[in-house]
């Protein structure tokens, strides 16, 4: 569990880095703008550890936990619970994930309706159903 904790504290430290980089962008530094961050993990017992106020037996995980608690209790911080099978990390780490099918079917969910008919030119995926919240 302690390599997922990892994983997800790098991925909101990117995704808060993101966000004041947007932020200046957009507002040209004259406001900071909370911008929606979700973070999806696959494994159940690190979601749960997140949720509950039972420390975890080891010193070090509890240290991450507690990073991620505090981050998860920021209003425009999501923490989720995600089916394996939905991880997009995994196309990166699994010799036999669907790498090409999972990332088109992402950027088709991104897609804007501008870009219509680059978005019906990509095939569509049997292999991967978006998460929808």
């Amino acid at each position: 569990m302690e390599a997922e904790a990892v994983a997800l504290m790098n991925g909101l430290k990117e995704a808060q880095y993101i966000n004041e980089l947007l932020s200046e962008i957009i507002t040209g530094g004259t406001d900071n703008l909370q911008l929606t961050i979700g973070a999806y993990s696959d494994s159940n017992s690190l979601i749960k550890a997140i949720q509950s106020e039972t420390q975890v037996p080891d010193l070090q995980l509890r240290k991450h936990v507690g990073w991620l608690r505090e981050k998860a209790a920021l209003p425009n911080v999501h923490v989720h619970w995600i089916a394996g099978n939905q991880q997009m990390a995994d196309a990166l780490t699994r010799e036999k994930s669907n790498v090409l099918d999972k990332l088109i079917d992402a950027f088709r969910g991104i897609l804007s309706p501008v870009d219509r008919s680059f978005r019906t030119a990509l095939p569509a995926s049997k292999n991967f159903h978006s998460v929808t919240q």
